[in-house]
C-alpha cells in the first residue's frame, strides 16, 4: 500500500473540494453526500459512490480495475498511488496540488462516473467534453476562492464586532446575549440591538439600533456611506451602521446603542443604567 510521498506544493483543502464538485456535479445526477466526514460524489438514483477526496483533500480518489490502477502507477507513480483500503477493490488515488493536471482529474472522473452508473447515466455523458468541465472548474474554483477569502474577511470583523457589542451591552440591566451568525443583544425579550453579517448577500457587517424620530435622517445625512435605513426595520425607526469600514467609531455605537436600549427597556430597569463602557 503506497503512501503519500512530498509533492509539489498543496493547494488550500477548500480549493481543492471547489474543483472537484465543479466537475462531480455537471454530470447526469451526480449528488454530494458527506461520508466518514468528508463530501463523496455519488451517481443516479441508486447512489454508487464515484469519487471521493481523502488526505485532508490533498488526493483524490475513484473507482477502477486492477489493470487501470497498475498502468496510471507505473505511467506516473508521483501522481497516482493505491488508496488505503479500497486500493485492494481496483479504486485508484491522485494527489492534488499546484502541478495537478485537472483535464486528466476531469477523465478520471467521467471513467469514474460511467463504471458506477446505470446504463442510461452512463450514455449521457457520451457527449460530455473533459477539458470544457476542467476549464470551468477552474473558473468556478477561482470565484469560490475569493467568495471564500472574502467571507472569512466578514466573519472576522463581525466576530470583533461582536466582541466590541458585548462589552457594550452585557453591563446592562436585564440584558439577553442571542450569538448567532447574526447576533442580537435583548432586554426584557425586546431585541435592542443587531449585528448582521452579510444579510441576503450584501457584503457588509453592520449594527442596527433604534433611533428617537427624525434621527435617521440626521445621521445619514451626516455619513451617508456608513448609515443607512436597513431593510424591513426601518420602518420602525431603526438605522443601520456599517462596521465592515475602516476607522469604526466606537464611541459613537455606544451612544447610539444606549439609545436604542432606553427607546425599549422597561422603566424600570432604566432606573438602573450605567454609562456604557467603552469598547
Amino acid at each position: 500500500m503506497a503512501a503519500h510521498p512530498p509533492s509539489s506544493a498543496s493547494i488550500p483543502r477548500s480549493l481543492a473540494l471547489a474543483r472537484v464538485r465543479s466537475i462531480c456535479m455537471a454530470l447526469p445526477e451526480a449528488f454530494e453526500k458527506v461520508a466518514w466526514g468528508e463530501p463523496t460524489w455519488r451517481a443516479g438514483e441508486k447512489g454508487k459512490m464515484f469519487a471521493q477526496p481523502t488526505d485532508q483533500a490533498r488526493a483524490l480518489t475513484v473507482p477502477s480495475d486492477a489493470m487501470e490502477q497498475a498502468l496510471l502507477i507505473d505511467a506516473e507513480p508521483e501522481v497516482f498511488f493505491v488508496p488505503p483500503y479500497s486500493g485492494a477493490g481496483g479504486w485508484v488515488g491522485i494527489r492534488l496540488d499546484e502541478d495537478t493536471d485537472w483535464e486528466q482529474v476531469a477523465e478520471l472522473l467521467v471513467g469514474a462516473y460511467r463504471r458506477v452508473a446505470a446504463p442510461r447515466l452512463a450514455a449521457a455523458t457520451a457527449s460530455v467534453d473533459s477539458r470544457a468541465l476542467a476549464r470551468h472548474a477552474l473558473a468556478t474554483a477561482a470565484i469560490d476562492e475569493h467568495a471564500e477569502a472574502a467571507t472569512a474577511r466578514l466573519n472576522a470583523i463581525a466576530a470583533e464586532a461582536y466582541d466590541g457589542l458585548s462589552r457594550i451591552c452585557l453591563p446592562l440591566a436585564g440584558v439577553e446575549a442571542r450569538p448567532g451568525h447574526h447576533s442580537s443583544f435583548a432586554v426584557a425579550g425586546k431585541t435592542f440591538v443587531s449585528l448582521l453579517n452579510n444579510h441576503h448577500g450584501d457584503g457588509m457587517v453592520s449594527v442596527e439600533a433604534k433611533v428617537p424620530p427624525g434621527g435617521q435622517d440626521i445621521l445619514i445625512s451626516t455619513d451617508p456611506e456608513r448609515f443607512f435605513l436597513p431593510p424591513y426595520s426601518a420602518r420602525n425607526g431603526w438605522i443601520g451602521v456599517r462596521v465592515d469600514l475602516p476607522h469604526v467609531d466606537w464611541d459613537e455605537i455606544g451612544a447610539l446603542v444606549m439609545e436604542s436600549y432606553r427607546l425599549i427597556a422597561p422603566r424600570k430597569l432604566l432606573r438602573e443604567v450605567k454609562p456604557a463602557p467603552r469598547a
